[in-house]
């Protein structure tokens, strides 16, 4: 037997706000992403959809996946 968990519309709405408010605030700043893996990544975010983010790094321009993030910080102190 499956466990399917439904949210209602609302809260989807909801939850897609606060990460769109969250990444736009963060949109070309300097953000450190942690991935499950234990890597992470310095860079400044460039841009985003529903599945991915688009960070420059020194080594170049990285598409990563939304779903092997651990966490995402803004670094508002650090250079770029």
């Amino acid at each position: 037997m499956d466990l399917i968990i439904r949210k209602n519309k609302r809260q989807v709405v909801q939850s897609r706000f606060v990460q769109q408010h969250f990444l736009d605030n963060l949109r070309h700043e300097v953000v450190l992403v942690k991935f499950i893996s234990g890597e992470s990544i310095t860079g400044v975010l460039l841009g985003f959809d529903s599945y991915c983010l688009l960070i420059e790094t020194e080594k170049g321009q990285i598409l990563v996946y939304k779903h092997s993030i651990q966490s995402l910080s803004g670094l508002k102190n650090e250079q770029r």
